[in-house]
C-alpha cells in the first residue's frame, strides 16, 4: 500500500515524465543606458539632503545654518575635518557632529574628548555633547566648553555628562556662528568611575 502510494504522488507530482523538455528559443532585446550629465547628492563628496550634510566616518553638519558651513577632510597621514563658514549664516550657527549608540554607556558618567585647532573663531565657538532619551527633542540639554579663538595646535577639549538610563544616543560636536575655522581631529568618549 505504502509503495502505490508513492507511486501515486510521483506521478501526480511529475517524477515519472519521461518526455524531454523543449525549449523555444525566444528574442531578447537589451537595453542600453545612456549616461546623463545630471549630478546627483549620492554624486557630491558632501550630501545636502534636508536634514544633514554628510562629511564621511560618522561626522556630519547640522544646525539651522549648515548650508553656510563646508566640512571637509584635510588631505594628509591624520585625518582632520576642516569646518570653515562658506558665506554669511546670517547669525545662524553650525555643528559638525556625530552620534553614537548610548547603549554602552546608559546610566554611566562618560568623558567626550574632542581634538580641536580652532582659528579666528569670533563668533559662538563651543565643544559640546548631550545624550537624547528615545523621543525628545532634537535640542536636548548639552553640556558645552567654550573654544579658545585661535590655537596654533590641536588642543583636547573634554565635556563631562551624565548619560540617562533610557538614552537612545550620545552626541557630540563643535558648533560655530559667525566667522573662523576649526579642525576636528580625534574623538573619543571615556567611562568615569
Amino acid at each position: 500500500m505504502k509503495r502505490a502510494l508513492s507511486i501515486l504522488a510521483l506521478t501526480a507530482c511529475g517524477g515519472t515524465q519521461t518526455q524531454p523538455a523543449t525549449t523555444t528559443p525566444t528574442a531578447t532585446a537589451t537595453a542600453t543606458a545612456t549616461p546623463t550629465p545630471t549630478a546627483t547628492e549620492s554624486d557630491s563628496p558632501i550630501s545636502t539632503g534636508n536634514k544633514h550634510k554628510k562629511v564621511g566616518n560618522g561626522w556630519f553638519l547640522s544646525g539651522g545654518g549648515k548650508n553656510f558651513y563646508d566640512a571637509i577632510y584635510e588631505p594628509g597621514a591624520r585625518p582632520v575635518i576642516v569646518m570653515k563658514q562658506s558665506s554669511d549664516p546670517g547669525g545662524r550657527w553650525a555643528t559638525l557632529m556625530k552620534n553614537v549608540a548610548a547603549v554602552p554607556y546608559a546610566g554611566k558618567k562618560v568623558r567626550v574628548r574632542l581634538e580641536v585647532k580652532s582659528t579666528g573663531v569670533t563668533g559662538r565657538g563651543e565643544v559640546w555633547a548631550r545624550s537624547a532619551a528615545p523621543h525628545n527633542a532634537e535640542d536636548a540639554p548639552m553640556t558645552t566648553t567654550p573654544l579658545t579663538p585661535d590655537t596654533t595646535d590641536l588642543k583636547w577639549y573634554e565635556v563631562t555628562l551624565d548619560v540617562k538610563d533610557n538614552a537612545r544616543v550620545v552626541e557630540y560636536g563643535v558648533s560655530l556662528a559667525g566667522p573662523g575655522e576649526v579642525r576636528v581631529g580625534q574623538d573619543a568618549i571615556e567611562v568615569l568611575p
